[in-house]
């Protein structure tokens, strides 16, 4: 405990230095110590000594001085002045606002829950929370140090203070992670346009663009789908970009346009109040009533095409998906924002083998409309949840094996339209010497062959 005091006062002491330079800081080295002093809380409130609490105040104190350390660190390696850093804080402020203003829709948060039904050929199903944000395509910034994403390559002054606000944030988006591997100083408006020009589409007939992802916290995500809702100039939903990606890192992007010509729903008024699992309505209904009083058919995105991405050992790389999902921002981008996706994966005889829902609970957050006491509770409610999506699927993958005694189907190598695995140390190293073997070869030879040389994505230029 003494330990755990004396950390404290250090950097007590580094955060009044830090103070006149920039205030921002210092709040987020607080959140941190608040994050810490709830979870030795949460472990005291349940134990019934103070040694069965040992090994919880041992990683606190590893997490302060730790802090303690990067305030040490980040101070020594702060050469600013003060009226740079007030200037840094200003111009944030101003271009994050300016960006946000841009677009029709604002980065909001999406408090959700996922179930998973397998029907055939033994039944079984869960159901657990889920975190997913949104995104407008082309916005950039940061808002009240919860909700973060990043652009282009900063070019100016401006944008590199951006990205330095940006990494204060809890949760982060970050256009590497998405599409082709690597950002390659794109943003994510830059690499949808270069995804849509391969799929032959024009990205000028999607003029708006949003992403409903789960973030990263701490550096880490795992997320086994995106959704990329694109609209027309009229504002109305036209095509939906499905983002998967399965346990060996690899990576399918389907791009689908809407076949659903008569809608899903015939009763929108039933849909008036929430199902008993705390969502808005049932898989079969949409996410809530008012969303349908103009156009039924509107709100609705259905799609159907040929599975050929390995995501579950437990199913072959057969079959089909259906998507019904439901326009969160009907009717022409005006709503408030709710998730309501079905996914449902046929057997190539047509039986419904999953049907995997994601749903939103309750309303949408806005990240710039909470107080700062309303974000470190938000933080500390949701911050587990993307850690234990990958156990999750682990614990849930031994039932069906060890319990339901399911057949288990290899990976296999994946097909051209998918984006295969991140390379490995000694790979990158084998690559640069093949390149180079070929590169001396072409240089070399005496005859003018061409030779056209493509790596992996996240490598480098072909």
């Amino acid at each position: 405990m003494g330990v755990l005091i004396a950390a404290f006062f250090i950097s007590a002491a580094f955060w009044y230095i830090e103070l006149k330079y920039d205030p921002q800081e210092v709040i987020f080295h607080l959140k941190c110590y608040a994050v810490v002093l709830l979870w030795i809380s949460r472990d005291a409130l349940y134990s019934k000594s103070v040694h069965t609490c040992a090994p919880t105040w041992i990683i606190a104190i590893a997490l302060v001085l730790s802090t303690t350390a990067y305030c040490v660190v980040r101070q020594c390696n702060n050469g600013k002045s003060a009226s740079q850093t007030k200037k840094m804080d200003t111009a944030t402020r101003t271009k994050t606002n300016d960006t946000a203003l841009s677009h029709s829709l604002k980065p909001l948060i999406f408090p959700c829950r996922t179930i998973h039904a397998r029907m055939f050929p033994k039944k079984h199903s869960f159901s657990y929370s889920y975190l997913l944000v949104g995104i407008p395509v082309g916005w950039h910034g940061s808002l009240g140090s919860l909700l973060s994403a990043d652009g282009e390559s900063c070019s100016t002054e401006t944008e590199e203070i951006i990205s330095h606000q940006q990494q204060r944030s809890w949760f982060k988006v970050e256009a590497a992670d998405y599409l082709e591997r690597g950002s390659h100083g794109l943003g994510l408006k830059g690499k949808l346009i270069l995804y849509l020009k391969s799929q032959n589409e024009d990205p000028e007939e999607y003029a708006h663009a949003y992403l409903i992802t789960a973030p990263k916290f701490l550096g880490y995500s795992f997320n086994p789908v995106s959704f990329w809702y694109l609209y027309t100039e009229q504002k109305e939903l036209k095509a939906i970009i499905l983002e998967v990606n399965n346990t060996f890192d690899e990576r399918r992007m389907y791009f689908l346009k809407n076949t659903d010509d008569n809608g899903m729903n015939k009763d929108p008024e039933s849909t008036n109040n929430k199902c008993e699992d705390g969502g808005y309505g049932n898989p079969e209904r949409p996410a809530s009533a008012e969303v349908y009083r103009t156009n039924q058919s509107s709100a609705t995105f259905s799609n159907k095409w040929a599975k050929d991405f390995h995501v579950s050992p437990f199913n072959s790389r057969k079959g089909s998906y259906t998507l019904n999902a439901f326009d969160p921002f009907f009717p022409k981008m005006s709503g408030s924002g709710v998730v309501n996706n079905t996914a449902t994966l046929s057997s190539s005889k047509g039986h419904v083998k999953l049907v995997a829902r994601i749903f939103s609970t309750q309303d949408s957050i806005d990240p710039s409309s909470l107080s700062g006491w309303e974000r470190l509770r938000f933080v500390a409610a949701w911050w587990w949840v993307g850690f234990v999506t990958f156990p999750r699927i682990v614990r849930e993958a031994g039932k069906l094996f060890f319990r339901r005694r399911l057949h288990v189907w290899y990976r296999p190598e994946v097909l051209k339209d998918s984006i295969g695995r991140r390379e490995t140390v000694d790979e990158r190293i084998i690559e640069q010497c093949f390149r180079d073997f070929l590169r001396s070869h072409v240089e070399n030879s005496n005859l003018e062959v061409p030779l056209k040389y493509t790596s992996a994505t996240s490598i480098g230029p072909n």
